[in-house]
């Protein structure tokens, strides 16, 4: 029972949090335009690049170590203290180096302010990785599913003015920043309440972590590539890059459940006998899988009615490629619960060599398709790209269980009254 409050909570969490992204991405879309849009999501994009090399596996390392009694929580808060200032004082350096030494037109940026806003918001995502990662380590569901659900309705309130402000990608940027740097003061100040964290530094901590972290930071880094390199490769037709954003906006909504399923089982996994490990693992991708597939059939014949009248003519084009990355995102939870199992067991090399596999077959088509079809083939290659993943990691889990694929594809009894529970708890539960 302690693992299906846990993932009521942070499903419901994820299921807000999904649902103002979407309401955020509209309002952000219908004034910006696709190449407003596009390059508000250029920056965003940039952003979690950076912040996956700057926690360096902070989240998953904390939930793994601390769980397993290997790290206490004031080690972990002080390997998370010492990352945040040498991340300021990196990322300070060398955007002040930008700034005075490389000649303005080659910048990725406009100005200064640009430059401090993309600082304070790779900080951030940081902070909130690894205060999200002691949450968890810690059996604080309520406050880390709560903080996904209210950074999305800071930054919704404020995007809101985004009417007044002549459809500007500059202060929609800047607004975005200030609402998570008010989400993430709230975060903490709820984590130290509770927990009351004093930051240790000790070597030994240090050296686990990182060592950890290090090799889920390989894992991390071709993650967030696999599902946002498409980006990079339409950055020279802004308005394509924007028309791509929408698109992942619907994909989030699949996303959602094995994320948040995923983080929460993570602790129980890493604790759990290989056999209780995997049982755990097939029936959450049995699970995902399902709603995947009902998420995707519900929304196929709405899509260009939803798009149209929602985000505004402007963003019709996006309506195709929408449903194939849809469909990808599908085969793409299939990696999201997979990755959890093989962290939990301690073998972060298999997800590193599927997502790896993933990226290569990302590139590679992008380079192929992007010129020729451009949104069209960058949607493609994110379909190419999830399959490849999917079934690298479903025949890895195959030969690490002794479970064959139907035990994880295809729904059972039990997994549907697991189902109804989900909908009443999230439904009706405080």
């Amino acid at each position: 029972m302690e693992i299906k409050s846990a993932l009521f909570r942070i499903v419901r969490g994820n299921a807000v949090g999904a649902t103002l992204a979407l309401l955020i991405g509209v309002l952000s879309s219908r004034w910006l335009g696709p190449a407003g849009r596009g390059e508000y999501a250029l920056f965003f994009t940039t952003v979690g690049v950076a912040s996956i090399f700057g926690q360096v596996g902070v989240y998953q390392a904390s939930i793994y170590l601390v769980s397993k009694g290997l790290v206490g929580l004031n080690e972990a808060f002080g390997v998370l203290v010492g990352i945040v200032a040498f991340d300021t004082v990196l990322l300070a350096a060398a955007l002040s180096t930008a700034l005075y030494v490389v000649p303005a037109h080659l910048l990725p940026f406009d100005s200064s302010l640009i430059g401090f806003a993309f600082l304070v918001s790779v900080i951030c995502v940081v902070l909130q990785e690894g205060l999200g990662g002691l949450a968890m380590a810690s059996q604080r569901h309520n406050i880390y599913a709560s903080q996904l659900a209210l950074e999305p309705s800071l930054i919704f309130l404020a995007t809101l003015p985004l009417i007044f402000l002549s459809g500007s990608a500059v202060s929609a940027i800047l607004l975005r920043v200030c609402a998570s740097s008010v989400a993430i003061a709230i975060m903490f100040i709820r984590i130290q309440s509770a927990l009351h964290l004093l930051p240790k530094f000790d070597v030994q901590s240090l050296k686990k972590e990182f060592v950890f972290g290090s090799k889920v930071l390989s894992q991390n880094v071709l993650g967030v590539l696999n599902y946002r390199i498409y980006i990079y490769f339409l950055a020279s037709v802004p308005a394509s890059a924007g028309r791509f954003s929408v698109a992942l906006l619907f994909c989030e909504l699949v996303r959602f459940f094995p994320n948040a399923v995923g983080t929460a089982s993570l602790p129980y996994l890493a604790t759990y006998g290989p056999i209780e490990s995997s049982a755990l693992a097939a029936r959450i991708c049995r699970i995902t899988l399902a709603i995947g597939v009902a998420i995707v059939l519900f929304f196929w014949p709405l899509l260009a009615s939803i798009i149209g009248s929602v985000f505004g003519a402007s963003f019709l084009p996006a309506t195709g490629p929408t449903l194939v990355m849809m469909i990808g995102t599908i085969f793409a939870s299939i990696y999201q619960v997979f990755t959890r199992y093989f962290m939990g067991m301690g073998r972060q090399a298999v997800s590193v060599t599927a997502a790896a596999a993933g990226l290569t077959s990302a590139v590679a088509s992008c380079l192929v398709l992007v010129p020729e079809f451009g949104l069209n083939g960058a949607a493609y290659s994110y379909l190419i790209c999830s399959i490849v993943t999917a079934l690298y990691l479903s025949v890895a889990f195959c030969r690490q269980s002794k479970m064959r694929i139907r035990h994880f594809l295809f729904l059972r009894r039990t997994d549907l009254q697991m189902l109804a529970d989900f909908v009443n708890q999230i439904a009706f539960s405080r």
